[in-house]
C-alpha cells in the first residue's frame, strides 16, 4: 500500500468554498489586515479585493486622484461593491468654483457604483442643494446619508422649486451638522460669501422616507421647522432625533432671553408636531442653550432618551435607556428626576448618569427606585469612592440587580466648560468658554492594582457582572458569568482561574 502523500496548503485552500475565506475577511475590523490578505496570493486577492472596496473613505483629493487608475476600464462587477463612501476634506472650497472636472470625476464615479447605500461628506464644498438633491437621484439604493462642516454654494433660487424633488429622495438615515450656506454673486463672477437666513440644504430634511434624523439646532433650523417664514411640508414618520446644539449667537445685539425662548418654543413644536412617535431622542451640547421647560408632549412611544433633566418628567412612553446630560448637576437634582422616572418605568433597562461630585447617596437612590438595571454609568468630576465603598457596593446596592451587565464609575477627567454673559442685561456678545485650569485628579484607590482585591467578593454578589470600569481609559472585565472567570484589566492577558489576580495584573494607562 502506498503512503497518503500530505496535501499542501494550497491544495487544502482548494478544498473550500470561496464563501468560507469571504467570511473569514469579514472578521476583519482593520482594513490594513484585509489589504494584507490581499498581497498574499491571486486566490485571496480575488476575494478580499472585494471586501476591501465595499467601504472607501477618500481623506483629500490626492487620495480621490490615486484610486482612479484601479477603476478606469474595468469591465467586471467590481462597481457593484462598495456600500459606504465617505469624503473629508476631498472637495475644498477653491475646487468649487467653477466648476471643475475633478468635482464632476468624483460625482461620476459615485454614480458608478450601484449598490452605494451610505454616503458621507465631512469638510467639503458642495453644489447648491437642487443640484445635490438631482445627483443623488441617480442612487436609488441610497439610504443614508450625512453632511458634516460642509459647504453649500448656492445661486439664490425660491425655494419652494425642490421641495417634490427632495421628498421623493429614498434615504432613511440623515445626518446635518453645522453646515453653512454660501451665495454666488450673479453675472459669471465666481466669488462667494456667507449667506444669511434659510439654508436650502435643510430640505433633504423632507425626504418621505425619513425615520432617523441627526441635526444641529441654532436660530435658523429652529425657525424653519417652526415654518416661520414659508410653507413646509414634513410627511416622514420618524422614529429617532438626535438634536446638537450649535451657536445661539448669530447676530450680536439679540436678547439672550429671546433667543432662548423663541429656540424653546420651535423646539416644543418641533417634538409635539413631528416626533410624537420617535422611540429615541437625544438632546446634546445643551451647555449652549438653557433648555427649561419645554411643551413637548408626552412622548408616548419613547424607549432612550439622552438629554437634560428638564425633560425627563414630559417622558411617558416605556422608556428602557436613560442618559442624564446637564452641565451642573449635583445628586439633590438628579434623585427628583429619578423618583419621576421609576415612577412609571421601576424596570429602566440603562442609566447613564454625569454629576458634578461624587456622593453614595446617588447609589442609594438607584438601588432603591429600580429592579431590573443591565447597565449602570455613573460620572463624576470631583471626589472619588474611598476603599470601604468598593468594598461594599456590590453587597449593598448592586445585589438586586441579577441581570447587570455592564457598570461604569469613574471620573472621565475632563475641565467642565462655562459660558458666561451679561448677568444684568443678558444681550448677546461672542461666548467665551471658561475652561477650568489643568489639574491633576485625584482618582483613589479604584486607580490602584488594589482595585483587583476590592472587588474580589464582587463575583459572587454581582455573578453577572462581567464589564466595570472604574478610569476612563481602563476597564475590568470577565470572560464569562463563571465563578471561576476572574477579574482582569482589558488588553491584559487572561489569568488562569488557580491564579492570583493581584500577583499578575500590570497597570494599564494610556496618555491622556
Amino acid at each position: 500500500m502506498s503512503a497518503v502523500r500530505p496535501r499542501s496548503l494550497p491544495e487544502l485552500m482548494g478544498t473550500l468554498a470561496n464563501e468560507n475565506f469571504i467570511h473569514i475577511f469579514q472578521q476583519l475590523d482593520d482594513p490594513k489586515d484585509l489589504f494584507h490578505v490581499v498581497q498574499t496570493c491571486t486566490l485571496f486577492r480575488n476575494l478580499a479585493i472585494r471586501e476591501l472596496y465595499k467601504h472607501i473613505r477618500y481623506t483629500d483629493t490626492t487620495s480621490f486622484k490615486s484610486n482612479n487608475s484601479f477603476w478606469r476600464g474595468r469591465e467586471d462587477n467590481m462597481h457593484e461593491m462598495p456600500i459606504s463612501v465617505s469624503f473629508d476634506g476631498t472637495l475644498p472650497l477653491d475646487k468649487i468654483r467653477p466648476l471643475g472636472a475633478h468635482h464632476i470625476s468624483i460625482w461620476a464615479r459615485l454614480l458608478s457604483f450601484t449598490s452605494l447605500d451610505t454616503l458621507s461628506f465631512a469638510n467639503c464644498a458642495l453644489p447648491e442643494s437642487e443640484s445635490v438633491c438631482y445627483l443623488l437621484g441617480g442612487m436609488p439604493n441610497l439610504r443614508t446619508l450625512s453632511f458634516k462642516q460642509c459647504v453649500f454654494v448656492e445661486t439664490p433660487i425660491p425655494l419652494c422649486n425642490g421641495y417634490g424633488r427632495f421628498s421623493g429622495l429614498p434615504i432613511t438615515d440623515l445626518t446635518l451638522l453645522y453646515n453653512r450656506t454660501y451665495h454666488t454673486i450673479p453675472a459669471g463672477d465666481d466669488h462667494t460669501f456667507p449667506a444669511e437666513g434659510v439654508m436650502p440644504h435643510l430640505q433633504f430634511t423632507t425626504s418621505a422616507s425619513l425615520r432617523s434624523l441627526t441635526i444641529s439646532w441654532d436660530t435658523t433650523v429652529s425657525s424653519f421647522f417652526a415654518n416661520d417664514s414659508r410653507e413646509y411640508s414634513f410627511s416622514a414618520a420618524l422614529d429617532k432625533v438626535n438634536i446638537h446644539f450649535s451657536d445661539p449667537f448669530p447676530d450680536a445685539g439679540h436678547p439672550l432671553l429671546d433667543v432662548n425662548e423663541a429656540m424653546r418654543q420651535h423646539l416644543g413644536k418641533f417634538l409635539r408636531d413631528e416626533c410624537g412617535g420617535i422611540t429615541e431622542l437625544g438632546l446634546h451640547s445643551t451647555e449652549l442653550f438653557v433648555v427649561g421647560d419645554i411643551d413637548c408632549g408626552d412622548l408616548s412611544h419613547l424607549e432612550k432618551y439622552t438629554g437634560p433633566v428638564a425633560l425627563v418628567r414630559s417622558i411617558t412612553g416605556p422608556l428602557q435607556e436613560l442618559a442624564m446630560r446637564d452641565l451642573d448637576l449635583d445628586v439633590g437634582k438628579v434623585i427628583p428626576a429619578l423618583e419621576a422616572v421609576a415612577a412609571r418605568r421601576p424596570n429602566l433597562g440603562k442609566l447613564d448618569i454625569t454629576v458634578i461630585s461624587w456622593d453614595i447617596e446617588i447609589l442609594y437612590a438607584v438601588s432603591q427606585l429600580f429592579s431590573d438595571l443591565r447597565g449602570l454609568r455613573i460620572k463624576y468630576h470631583d471626589g472619588y469612592p474611598d476603599e470601604a465603598a468598593i468594598l461594599s457596593m456590590s453587597s449593598i446596592f448592586f445585589h438586586r440587580f441579577v441581570n447587570m451587565t455592564t457598570l461604569h464609575i469613574y471620573n472621565p477627567q475632563v475641565p467642565v466648560r462655562r459660558y458666561v454673559y451679561d448677568d444684568e442685561e443678558m444681550w448677546i456678545d461672542p461666548p467665551s468658554p471658561v475652561m477650568l485650569p489643568e489639574r491633576e485628579y485625584e482618582l483613589g484607590p479604584s486607580a490602584s492594582e488594589d482595585v483587583l482585591d476590592l472587588m474580589m467578593g464582587w463575583i459572587k454578589t454581582c455573578p453577572n457582572l462581567t464589564e466595570m470600569k472604574w478610569e476612563k481609559d481602563r476597564t475590568l472585565m470577565r470572560t464569562s458569568t463563571s465563578s471561576e472567570d476572574k477579574w482582569y484589566f482589558k488588553d491584559d492577558p487572561q489569568p488562569k482561574a488557580d491564579e492570583s489576580l493581584s500577583d499578575h495584573m500590570m497597570w494599564y494607562s494610556r496618555a491622556y
